[in-house]
């Protein structure tokens, strides 16, 4: 799980105002600078029982805090440099603009599917994936075109949708595609494209 400093202090001080100065400096050692329990503690002047606990109790606040919520949620990707990225690229090789946050209920669907629970989570899973997606996006659109000789509307959680299938067709088929109101050609096109970039790249 990812921490910064900010959110290691904002967390202890809305949520464990009775850990010490010393506790919150040792829990930023371990989760921000990679230091192990015990030098942290001993670094810090505190037990390493009680710096594990608080650590522990930390990383529990950050997951209820980070679930998928769809303000969050939409914070996240409408800030995220790669998909700006993408998504501005996208619009380069031809696809529509369409609202940011259009298909955000499915790209919550999609994320629950795979196993994804909380935003961070989510956005390192969208980190990975970014490198893949000029490429995806590129082939995706032009056989697109081929076939139906049609304009394609993209938004920002559609290109987020189109990650969370990447690599995990076993869990998103195109008969679960098609029960969140995907239309099934369009389901069985990025399907087939997504499966031809997997074994290109084996």
């Amino acid at each position: 799980m990812y921490f910064t400093e900010a959110q290691v202090k904002a967390i202890a001080d809305e949520f464990m105002p009775r850990v010490k100065p010393e506790s919150v400096s040792a829990m930023i050692d371990v989760l921000c600078n990679d230091y192990n329990v015990l030098r942290a503690a001993e670094n810090n002047g505190v037990s390493h029982q009680s710096l594990a606990k608080n650590i522990n109790r930390l990383k529990e606040l950050k997951l209820k805090l980070n679930t998928l919520n769809k303000h969050d949620l939409m914070e996240n990707i409408w800030t995220s440099i790669e998909i700006r990225k993408i998504y501005f690229k996208a619009l380069q090789q031809g696809f529509w603009e369409d609202f940011p946050d259009e298909g955000l209920d499915n790209l919550m669907s999609f994320a629950d599917k795979v196993g994804l629970s909380n935003v961070d989570e989510l956005m390192l899973f969208i980190n990975n994936k970014a490198p893949i997606m000029d490429e995806f996006l590129k082939k995706l659109y032009l056989e697109h075109k081929r076939i139906k000789n049609m304009k394609w509307r993209i938004s920002f959680c559609f290109v987020v949708q189109l990650m969370l299938i990447q690599g995990n067709t076993n869990l998103i088929t195109v008969e679960y595609l098609c029960e969140k109101g995907w239309d099934k050609d369009i389901a069985e096109l990025v399907l087939d494209i997504t499966s031809k970039m997997e074994v290109m790249n084996i």
